[in-house]
């Protein structure tokens, strides 16, 4: 049976071996068909903060869901669909405010106020999840996979200035 689909939803970061998975998935999939994968964001903001401020706190569920063996960003999962010969044909993230996740109560304030703009600033600072639909590769496919895994602005670091002046004999 060959499939017009196959759903990796939330599936290959589970896994010790994820290739194994798309390996069989290729073999499953129709000529036309599209392998549809989502993928927890490793570079999320909330995730950075706590590794910031010296935690790296499993849980029952989320980003660091305690059964994942695989933390990927924008372009390790790019790169690591690429190198299984997958092309990308659309990648789009599923936002998530940092309120509205599982490290609500992280203590973003406690950063220096320019290293957290310069988190906030990173092009996936908010993104919780990846959502990709890829196929086989062909050498024209692996091209416009290239392009979407250098698509990304670089990150630039923010960098603000304060000001002092003496007022008798204090700044």
């Amino acid at each position: 049976q060959r499939y017009d689909y196959i759903v990796c939803a939330d599936v290959l970061e589970h896994l010790k071996h994820p290739e194994r998975i798309l390996s069989d998935c290729r073999a499953l999939l129709a000529p036309d068909g599209h392998l549809l994968v989502s993928l927890p964001n490793a570079s999320y903001c909330g995730l950075l903060i706590e590794l910031m401020q010296g935690d790296f706190r499993y849980r029952p569920e989320g980003l660091l869901d305690e059964t994942h063996l695989r933390f990927f960003t924008r372009q390790s999962m790019l790169r690591f669909l690429r190198s299984e010969a997958w092309s990308v044909d659309v990648l789009d993230t599923i936002e998530r405010p940092l309120d509205e996740s599982e490290f609500k109560h992280t203590t973003a304030d406690s950063l220096p106020p320019t290293v957290l703009r310069y988190l906030l600033a990173q092009p996936d600072a908010l993104t919780y999840q990846f959502i990709c639909s890829a196929r086989p590769t062909s050498d024209a496919a692996a091209r416009q996979t290239t392009a979407l895994l250098t698509s990304s602005p670089p990150a630039t670091a923010s960098f603000t200035s304060n000001l002092y002046w003496a007022d008798a004999d204090q700044f």
